[in-house]
């Protein structure tokens, strides 16, 4: 019986070549891998999730920024890190990432210490029920009403812009318009689909609409699969809790779960980062903003009035509520536009 023998020389060759298959292999298989992308990247445009722009190879790449650590579409299914080179893309997977992970990204201008941005809130849009309470008075903006303050916020030069962008402008990675607006949308009733939707499509802006998860489906509410659309229409989805309960009043536990199971019911329908809380009824404390913290939240909206925001105080956006009934008048003063 003939034998087969391996020199020294031949065994580490062969043991470098084993090596150099198993991590090839390792890489293809999601490990870790290199991804050749253009020269000028459009960092804040791939942060902010526009579209397909939000991922390479199919993967998110602001999911990879931001490290969550829910498995969902489109997103690798660990913490990673994304290092920038003049040519390449470098994800290592399962490695914690820095903090703020933000700056990994160049700057476009100088970070500001405070911003004058108003950031709008509504509720219902369309008809009234019948037989409506005053609350739902208050919270409902009638369909013509939303268009015309639509169409006088773009007539006046303003331009939509996302939460992400505001917290990538205090940090100087992001240019803002020289007049922003953040038109947000609480709790998610389907008339945000059915009328508010195609007066924003029709106007060029985008807005935010805050999810309450366990309402999805349900009479007068959205869902998953409008939410799955208006996320693909460019609309930014993100959290209001499993249910709409002060989280000023729970148990650290019970607000981990409102805060967490939230996003990944969000994450795991859209395929998209959820990065920012409205607090339902506004009510929060120190402990629910540290809670935010914690588990990967960049910022969080109140029902605070006002339009200035400090780069400091990111859990504490104030907004300037829209009332049903008030005159385009009162909407315009709100915003300082002269009529």
């Amino acid at each position: 019986m003939s034998r087969c023998r391996f020199r020294p020389g031949a065994m580490v060759f062969l043991s470098v070549a084993v090596l150099a298959t198993f991590t090839v292999a390792l890489a293809l298989h999601g490990v870790g891998r290199v991804v050749p992308v253009p020269q000028q990247v459009d960092w804040a445009s791939i942060i902010a999730e526009k579209g397909s722009s939000d991922s390479i190879d199919g993967r998110s790449l602001s999911s990879s920024l931001t490290g969550g650590a829910e498995p969902v579409a489109n997103r690798f299914p660990v913490p990673a890190v994304l290092r920038r080179s003049d040519r390449y893309v470098e994800v290592d997977i399962g490695q914690k990432p820095p903090s703020p992970v933000v700056d990994l990204l160049p700057r476009v201008g100088i970070a500001v210490s405070a911003l004058d941005t108003p950031i709008l809130m509504y509720h219902h849009v369309g008809p009234l029920p019948s037989n409506p309470d005053a609350i739902r008075r208050g919270l409902t903006v009638s369909q013509g009403d939303f268009a015309a303050q639509v169409r006088l916020l773009a007539t006046s030069g303003f331009q939509s812009i996302s939460l992400l962008d505001l917290m990538l402008a205090f940090r100087g990675y992001k240019q803002l318009p020289p007049k922003p607006v953040i038109i947000t949308f609480d709790d998610g009733y389907d008339d945000n689909y059915r009328y508010a939707l195609p007066i924003l499509k029709e106007n060029g802006m985008k807005a935010t609409f805050f999810i309450v998860t366990d309402l999805v489906g349900k009479t007068e509410y959205l869902t998953w699969q409008q939410i799955t659309e208006m996320a693909g229409e460019g609309m930014s989805m993100q959290a209001h809790g499993v249910s709409h309960i002060d989280l000023s009043v729970l148990p650290p536990s019970q607000v981990l779960y409102q805060i967490t199971e939230s996003r990944r019911a969000i994450e795991a329908h859209t395929g998209r980062r959820v990065r920012f809380y409205a607090y339902p009824s506004g009510k929060f404390n120190d402990g629910v903003v540290a809670a935010l913290k914690e588990n990967g939240y960049l910022a969080a909206a109140s029902t605070l009035y006002g339009t200035d925001h400090r780069a400091s105080e990111p859990f504490i956006l104030k907004r300037v509520r829209v009332q049903g009934g008030e005159s385009l008048q009162s909407f315009a003063r709100k915003l300082k536009i002269a009529k």
